[in-house]
C-alpha cells in the first residue's frame, strides 16, 4: 500500500487536483492535516498573484511551496527547513527558491532539533513525548536564525507559512519588525 500512496502524492502534491483531493480525504477521514492544507492551499490562492512573495517556514518536503510556487511562478520565495538533507533536496528541487537550512525562531544561534524517526513531519525545537515514545526521537543541533536577519526588510512579503510543530509564536518574535504587535 505505501508504494501506491507514495505514487499519488508525486503525482498530485503541487497540482490543481490536491486542493479537492485533500477536501475529499477530509471528509471522508476527518483527517486534521488534510484540512488544513486545503485551507492554506485556499487562502495560498486568495493573496498571491503571479508577481506576490512567500515565506515557507517548515518547508519539510515542499508540499506548500509547491503551490506557492505555481500560484505565484514569478515571485521571490524564501523557504526554511533545519533538517540538512531535507534542506538540500528543496534546494535542488527548486533552483528558483532561496532554501536556508535554518530553524527559524527567536534567538540566534544554536538549536537542539528533535527529530522524530517514525513521524518525521513531527519533527521541531520542541520534544513530543507527550504524542510519541521518546525512543523515536534523534535529537540533533541545527543553526538557528531570526527571521529579521534572514529577510531582507526592503522585500514586500504577501503570504508566510508557518509551521513549526509548536514553535510557530517564536518564529514571530523574531520577526519582530514584520510582525506589528508581536514580541517577547
Amino acid at each position: 500500500m505505501k508504494p501506491v500512496r507514495a505514487l499519488a502524492k508525486r503525482l498530485l502534491i503541487g497540482t490543481r487536483l490536491e486542493s479537492p483531493v485533500r477536501r475529499a480525504h477530509h471528509a471522508l477521514t476527518g483527517s486534521k492535516n488534510s484540512l488544513y492544507d486545503f485551507q492554506t492551499i485556499q487562502i495560498m490562492s486568495r493573496v498571491l498573484s503571479r508577481e506576490s512573495n512567500a515565506i515557507d517556514i517548515g518547508a519539510f518536503e515542499g508540499g506548500m511551496l509547491r503551490h506557492i510556487i505555481r500560484l505565484a511562478p514569478r515571485g521571490k520565495h524564501v523557504a526554511f527547513e533545519p533538517q540538512p538533507e531535507k534542506a538540500e533536496k528543496l534546494a535542488k528541487d527548486h533552483p528558483t527558491v532561496t532554501v536556508y537550512p535554518y530553524a527559524v525562531g527567536s534567538e540566534q544561534g544554536t538549536a537542539t532539533f528533535y527529530c522524530m524517526q517514525e513521524h518525521p513531519a513531527l519533527s521541531g525545537l520542541s520534544r513530543r513525548s507527550r504524542d510519541l515514545p521518546e525512543e523515536g526521537t534523534r535529537e540533533t543541533q541545527v543553526p538557528g536564525e531570526l527571521l529579521d536577519r534572514v529577510i531582507p526588510p526592503d522585500l514586500p512579503v504577501a503570504f508566510v507559512k508557518n509551521d513549526v510543530e509548536g514553535a510557530e509564536l517564536e518564529v514571530f518574535w523574531g520577526g519582530g519588525r514584520r510582525s506589528v504587535g508581536v514580541g517577547p
